[in-house]
């Protein structure tokens, strides 16, 4: 995937356009502030993947946008307002991540929520650096939704979803519109499918073919826990920093036999190894 802005030259090279692989591109076009960005910036993306579809939302005209040229900061510094765009917001980095794992999950890689052994042994050292966080020691939510969407209304489940206890978790378009009855069929289901397994949500579409509705949008929610309900599940949990859990199996197997057979023991099944 690659991205430049909308109105860039870039787009109009030679290079890029008798390039060879140029019409096996996708493209998507959005604005930053619809995903927290500051300023309007239109934004083009190509990927050779559909899934880059799912990024494309635009300024909903509900907020102020900051200025353009050159920005004042401090007492002497001045920079232009374009160095102050180029940053991806979180809100922005987290469907990029969606669209690349929709692709993946479609080439038949599995992902697992079993947390990785480096990051337990680093949790044994009390080192969390930010590139290698921990996953939460309890889920933050009792339970997570599914909605579907059309012009700002909840088509599907016909009860409302309790907004005060909910956190949006994830929203992707489905641009002009389809009909439910196509969600639950083909190519479109699997991809709605397989965005709902990433988030934890397994929800079978083919109960829906009887829902007569027009979706434009699907949102994904995670319900907030309830105070007690929070401590009480932190109070079951074992601390992070406990060896015995910071230590993979395999390793422990090896300290216990090292600690238990001795020297000799140890030298005459290595040299055994060897020798096989």
């Amino acid at each position: 995937m690659l991205e430049n802005q909308r109105n860039s030259l870039f787009w109009l090279t030679t290079e890029w356009r008798e390039s060879p692989c140029a019409e096996h591109l996708y493209f998507a076009e959005h604005q930053a502030c619809a995903y927290g960005g500051k300023r309007p910036t239109w934004t083009r993306l190509a990927a050779n993947f559909p899934h880059v579809h799912t990024i494309d939302k635009v300024c909903p005209g509900d907020h102020q946008h900051e200025l353009w040229g050159i920005i004042r900061q401090g007492a002497s510094k001045r920079v232009f307002a374009t160095a102050l765009e180029v940053h991806y917001p979180p809100e922005l980095c987290q469907p990029i991540v969606h669209a690349f794992i929709l692709r993946l999950t479609d080439m038949g890689l599995q992902f697992e929520e079993v947390p990785k052994l480096q990051h337990v042994a680093r949790a044994a050292t009390a080192e969390q650096n930010k590139s290698m966080k921990l996953p939460p020691l309890v889920p933050p939510f009792s339970a997570k939704l599914v909605a579907f969407f059309c012009n700002s209304n909840q088509v599907w489940p016909e009860e409302p979803i309790p907004l005060n206890a909910c956190k949006l978790l994830h929203e992707f378009s489905e641009g002009d519109g389809v009909v439910v009855k196509q969600l639950c069929t083909g190519q479109l289901k699997s991809r709605v499918e397989t965005a709902l397994k990433i988030w934890g949500i397994d929800l079978c579409l083919d109960g829906l073919v009887g829902v007569d509705a027009t979706v434009d949008m699907v949102i994904f929610f995670g319900v907030q826990r309830e105070p007690c309900d929070f401590l009480e599940r932190a109070c079951g949990v074992q601390h992070p920093l406990n060896p015995v859990l910071a230590l993979p199996e395999v390793l422990e197997e090896a300290v216990r036999f090292t600690t238990v057979q001795g020297f000799a023991a140890v030298a005459k099944c290595r040299v055994e190894f060897f020798e096989c």
